[in-house]
Formats: structure tokens, C-alpha cells, sequence
């Protein structure tokens, strides 16, 4: 039996053929199925993904705002306004505003741009010495939606006023917007009685179950199940008929604040997933064969050269980590091209900070331990991205130390910061060698 001659040569693309429809029809009858428990899955994860992420801010957040409220108050001095140190403090914090509001209600931007709060919940919260986070339908300095921060400012033993710390619609709109395999998702953030605080939709709505009711034409009964999900605790995924295709969708909570995110995913956009995911898997069948074999060959040519440069990579990185965490007690790598920063050595001082993220969740949990009003100036002008990027451009390493009141005493930390990487002299990356020196101070 010849396998290389012609006959056989036939019979074996033939077989391969068929082989392949049949596996294009398993793939389409199995797809449906699998495209709608993958958005299910996908959609619970980003939900609660964002709701974890959404807590992280509030907390880093409302560590921020209270440490600020508290270096303003002991600036004032008498005053009752200090527009000039607003402003500093709001160029060093994550807000996109910082407000002062005085005792009799009067709200103060950084400008100078007054309005009145005094009928404003958070203003009600924060003068009887409350901090927390609120939002406002309409704000009356711009008319915007806004998620507002506050915490007390005290003179002395007397509040004498509240500190407001700002996002506008853009950064709400930013932080709950989503898409799922490049298709955009509907997103919403409500409290437990459906007031609207944010959402993607163009339109700007005040209420989500009138939403539903009206805009969506869902069903009283629908209506109904939705708001006892929001009202058991807010969890849950539910599906529902919207503009007629029925639509799934899942709520989390919030255990930072009494709000819910809302996200769903229309059956129209899995209808166009199904279609592209069978065209898609149509054209993968056929061309698998061919590029399998020309990955096997390119893979194998790379393989022996990859395997030793990772090998080299990896142990000079178990050098390396090995030498430092003799050394020091905590290391931190900031990237400042993408803003990113990981722990190498050690964990966050702080519980709400996680081991990696975004650098200005770093920069906010740092600064919110400091209790000095000028050593949070000096941190805060070298540690902000730009400075630092620029600073560690012209040189290599740069120290600061900061205090912080911690159970009734001062602790202090030495930071040394220490260029890594640059391209074309600029600096890409920094490692941060924090050590705790406290018991080293009275022996200076």
C-alpha cells in the first residue's frame, strides 16, 4: 500500500474534508450554548472585578480626604478661607476638585467660585463631624452629576467646616464603562432605591427603575424582582426584556458605600458574538492546518534561544530578589512609562493598598500617612509621576523621610528612590527602598 500515490493522496484530503465539516457543525451546534454561559461568566467577573476596584477608591480615597481636612485645618490659623493652600492641596490630591465649605454652608472652590450647600447631605454629615462619601444629582458650582468625598475640618477642638473632595461625570462615566469582546455593555451605578449616580447610557436618567419601566418597557412584574435584588443586598444576576430581546445582567454591591453597579449585556450583542465566533471559527478550521505547521517550525527554531534567555532572566531575578530582601524591608518598582508599581520586597504599611496597581493609589496611601503639613509638601512635590520622572531624569537616586503618627507615637521612614531603567536619558523605572528608621532618630 503506497500512501504516497494519488489514490491515497485523494481519499485522505477527502477524509480530511470531511472531517472538517463535521467538526464546523459540532463547533456551531455546541457555540450558542457556550457564547451565552461565557458572557455570563465574563460578565459576573467584570462586575465584581469593578466593584472590588470601585471599594479600593473609596478607601484610598477617604484615607486622602480625612488626612487632608486634617492638614487644612491646621493651616487655617484663624482663617476662614485659604483659597492659596486649596489649591496646593488640590494640585497633590487624586480629586478632580477640592472645596471648602464653611460653617454656614458657603462652598468655596479653589478659584474662589462660591455656592451654597447648607441643604446638601454631605455638608449635614460632615458639620456634625461625619466622614463619608455622598453623590450629588446636579451639582450647582457646574450642573454635573458628582461623587463627593468629605470629612471634617476642625480649628483647634471646633469643626469649622467640611472638606470636599470631587469627581465629575467623566470619571464616573470612566470608572463604571466596560466592553465585553469589544462590544459596549450597558453600565450603571445606583443606590438601593434606583437614584442613578452614573451611567454609559447618552441619555441622562435619574431613576433605574423608571428606566426600565418607561425607556426599556419592562414588565411591572420584572420591575418588581429587580428592586428586590437591590433591596436583598444587591448581588445577583437576573435577566429581563428590554426594547423586546431579553437581556441578563448582574448587580454587586458596594461594601464601601450603600451603591450598586448594575452591568448588562443585550441579546443583540451575543446574536453579533455567535456570528462573528462561527464565521471566525469557519476560517480558523481551514487555516489551522496549514499555520500549524509553519508554527511548529518557528516555535522550534525559537524555543532553544527563548528557554535559555528566560533561564538566564530567572536566575538573575532569584539573585537579585534573594540579595535585596537580605537587605532591605521593603522594595517597591514603580514604572513610569505605564504608571504602574508592584512590591518586590515586603507588604503595604497600609491594609487598604494592594500589593500592585495604579502608582496614584501608591501616592495617596502615602502621602495619607504623613502628619506633618511641610513633610507632606516635600513628599508630595517628588513623588507625583511628572516630578518624578523628571527629577530621576537628571539623577540617579533621591531620599526622603516622612513621619507619621501611629498609636500615640511618631513613626518614621526613610524612601530611597533609585533609577533602574531610562531611555534616551529618561527614566522608565525606579525601585523605592523603603526602611522603617524610627529607632534610629534618637541616636541621631
Amino acid at each position: 500500500m503506497d500512501i504516497n500515490s494519488r489514490k491515497w493522496r485523494m481519499m485522505l484530503t477527502s477524509i480530511l474534508g470531511v472531517c472538517i465539516l463535521l467538526a464546523f457543525a459540532v463547533f456551531v451546534r455546541g457555540n450558542s450554548d457556550r457564547i451565552q454561559n461565557q458572557n455570563a461568566e465574563y460578565l459576573y467577573e467584570l462586575t465584581i472585578q469593578r466593584a472590588e476596584s470601585i471599594d479600593s477608591m473609596i478607601d484610598s480615597n477617604m484615607g486622602f480626604i480625612r488626612s487632608t481636612s486634617y492638614l487644612y485645618g491646621e493651616t487655617m490659623k484663624g482663617k476662614k478661607v485659604d483659597l492659596a493652600t486649596l489649591k496646593e492641596f488640590e494640585e497633590n490630591s487624586p480629586f478632580e476638585a477640592l472645596r471648602f465649605v464653611d460653617p454656614d454652608g458657603h462652598d468655596y472652590t479653589s478659584e474662589g467660585i462660591k455656592a451654597n450647600l447648607e441643604d446638601v447631605n454631605c455638608f449635614k454629615e460632615g458639620i456634625k463631624g461625619l466622614s463619608g462619601v455622598d453623590n450629588i444629582i446636579k451639582s450647582r458650582v457646574n450642573g454635573e452629576r458628582q461623587i463627593v468625598f468629605y470629612s471634617p475640618v476642625y480649628n483647634g477642638k471646633l469643626i469649622d467646616g467640611v472638606m470636599l473632595g470631587v469627581y465629575g461625570e467623566e470619571f464616573i462615566d470612566n470608572m463604571i464603562d466596560y466592553r465585553l469582546f469589544g462590544m459596549e455593555g450597558e453600565s450603571w451605578l445606583c443606590s438601593r432605591d434606583g437614584m442613578v449616580i452614573g451611567t454609559t447610557k447618552s441619555t441622562r436618567y435619574t431613576d433605574y427603575f423608571d428606566y426600565l419601566s418607561k425607556n426599556g418597557k419592562c414588565s411591572e412584574e420584572e420591575v418588581n424582582n429587580i428592586r428586590k435584588v437591590f433591596y436583598a443586598g444587591g448581588s445577583g444576576s437576573f435577566t429581563y426584556m428590554l426594547n423586546g430581546e431579553e437581556t441578563m445582567a448582574y448587580a454587586a454591591a458596594l461594601e464601601s458605600s450603600d451603591w450598586i453597579l448594575i452591568r448588562s449585556f443585550p441579546a443583540s450583542a451575543s446574536a453579533q458574538i455567535l456570528t462573528k465566533a462561527n464565521r471566525n471559527g469557519a476560517f480558523l478550521i481551514m487555516s489551522i492546518i496549514i499555520l500549524f505547521a509553519v508554527y511548529v517550525v518557528i516555535m522550534t527554531m525559537g524555543y532553544i534561544r527563548q528557554h535559555e534567555q528566560l533561564e538566564l532572566e530567572r536566575v538573575n531575578a532569584e539573585y537579585i530578589a534573594n540579595a535585596m530582601s537580605n537587605l532591605f524591608e521593603k522594595v517597591i518598582r514603580v514604572d513610569l512609562t505605564t504608571g504602574k508599581y508592584d512590591y518586590v520586597i515586603g507588604r503595604p504599611n497600609d491594609s487598604g493598598l494592594k500589593t500592585e496597581g495604579d502608582y496614584s493609589e501608591y501616592c495617596s496611601s502615602l502621602l495619607s500617612q504623613i502628619s506633618d503639613a511641610d513633610n507632606y509638601r516635600t513628599v508630595a512635590k517628588l513623588i507625583r509621576l511628572e516630578n518624578l520622572r523628571d527629577i530621576m531624569s537628571i539623577q540617579d537616586v533621591a531620599m526622603v523621610n516622612i513621619r507619621s503618627w501611629i498609636k500615640d507615637h511618631y513613626e518614621y521612614y526613610s524612601y530611597k528612590y533609585a533609577v533602574t531603567k531610562k531611555e534616551d536619558g529618561v527614566a522608565t523605572e525606579v525601585f523605592i527602598i523603603a526602611q522603617d528608621v524610627t529607632n534610629m532618630i534618637p541616636e541621631e
